[in-house]
Order: C-alpha cells, then sequence, then structure tokens
C-alpha cells in the first residue's frame, strides 16, 4: 500500500511540475508573438514601387504582406494615446507613407456608443494609397485633411461600398478621422445623420468660391492698372 500511495504522489508531483512548465513556456511563447519594429523598419511593396514606416517604434501581432497589400495585426505605436490597438490593411503605389500617429476608440454619446478613429502619415512621392482600418462606411462619416485643409470627397479621396479609403495625387500630411454615427441618429433626418460631411462640403464650397471672388478682384484690379497706364 505504502509503494502505490508513493507511487501516486510521485504521479500528482510529476501531473504539476507539467502544467507549471506548460504555463512557463506558453508565457515565453506569448511574449514573442509580439513583433517590435523601429523607425528604421520599411515594410516595402516591390511590384507598386511603394513603402510604408512609422515615425516611431512600436509592436504588433502579425504583419505580413499579401496582394500588394500590409496587413497588420494588433499594432501599437510607442506614441499611442491608449492601450487600444490597431488593425488595418494598407496598400502604397509610386509612393512612401511614414505614419505618424493614430487614435482609436470609444466615444459616448448621449446613451449611444460610438466608433472614432483618426490616422495621420506624412507622404512622399504623390501616389496612391489605399487604407482598410475595418470601419463600417454605413455607420460613420469620413473627414479627410491634406495639410490640415479639410477636402470633400472625390477632391483628391474617395471612400469604396466596402470602406476601403484612397487617397490620390497628393503630397505632405494626411489625417484621416472617422465619426461613428449614433444609433439614435438613424431614426433622424439625412442631415443630421450626416452632419460632417454636410460641414466639410459647406467649407470646401466656400473656400473655392472666396477663392475666385479674390482671383476675380484681383484681374478687375490690374485690368483698371493697364487701362490708365494706356490712358
Amino acid at each position: 500500500m505504502k509503494i502505490i500511495r508513493k507511487s501516486i504522489k510521485a504521479i500528482f508531483i510529476i501531473i504539476a511540475l507539467i502544467g507549471l512548465f506548460s504555463s512557463f513556456f506558453g508565457n515565453i511563447v506569448y511574449g514573442q508573438s509580439e513583433i517590435d519594429f523601429k523607425t528604421t523598419d520599411s515594410f516595402e511593396i516591390p511590384n507598386t514601387n511603394g513603402s510604408i514606416n512609422f515615425v516611431v517604434n512600436g509592436t504588433c501581432e502579425k504583419a505580413n504582406l499579401e496582394n500588394n497589400k500590409w496587413n497588420f495585426i494588433s499594432l501599437k505605436l510607442n506614441n499611442a494615446q491608449n492601450e487600444e490597438k490597431l488593425s488595418f490593411k494598407v496598400s502604397v503605389r509610386e509612393c512612401n507613407v511614414t505614419i505618424t500617429s493614430y487614435r482609436f476608440y470609444n466615444r459616448s454619446i448621449g446613451r449611444d456608443t460610438v466608433k472614432r478613429a483618426r490616422l495621420s502619415y506624412d507622404l512622399v512621392g504623390a501616389g496612391i494609397q489605399s487604407f482598410d482600418l475595418g470601419l463600417d462606411p454605413d455607420r460613420g462619416d469620413w473627414g479627410v485633411r491634406f495639410n490640415g485643409v479639410y477636402v470633400a470627397e472625390n477632391r483628391g479621396w474617395s471612400l469604396s461600398s466596402d470602406g476601403i479609403l484612397t487617397v490620390t495625387g497628393v503630397t505632405g500630411n494626411i489625417i484621416l478621422s472617422y465619426y461613428g454615427i449614433p444609433d439614435s441618429n438613424f431614426n433622424q433626418s439625412f442631415i443630421n445623420q450626416h452632419s460632417v460631411v454636410i460641414i466639410v462640403i459647406f467649407i470646401t464650397v466656400m473656400t473655392i468660391t472666396f477663392s475666385i471672388a479674390i482671383k476675380t478682384r484681383k484681374k478687375g484690379a490690374d485690368l483698371r492698372v493697364l487701362s490708365q497706364v494706356f490712358t
């Protein structure tokens, strides 16, 4: 009986040690699943002559190139404003993208919780960039700024039905912003649902109108000066 009890005790000890070592090595493997990247690392797309860099160091669980798109899973930059990680796909053609910051968070509006996102990047080369942040285009509006100026859709950027935002033919700093629509707004008018887009369109129209007015006024002033010279 003593031999049996000792054998059972030894078996329990072995099982406990196996569990301990499994947990230990599991934590090591989990820790190694995060990939560290630095500002000097370049995620290139040879077929399209494009590349993606980051202005600060960071980590991600996975980064793979497929169909000329880089797929980043659970990416976190060291300058991120919160702990939430970002998963997205990006493709670039004939340009270099340097991602400077992002913010991806939930915001409470009344009784509703909506998604908000912001991605900023610097661009060298007037090529094409396409971003898929996994955000539903029917549940929010996009705002895009080129070098600090809001630009209406189809004036350098476009949005596909499946939520892929594409920027074309610009350089400098680009900021992509997503404003989730509260559930309560879906029972309201079109104007209330899409107030962000309407405001951006209004600002764009006013900017163009103001620019045309200044040019027309300047042209009229030049003509008056010429008429005075030749009279």
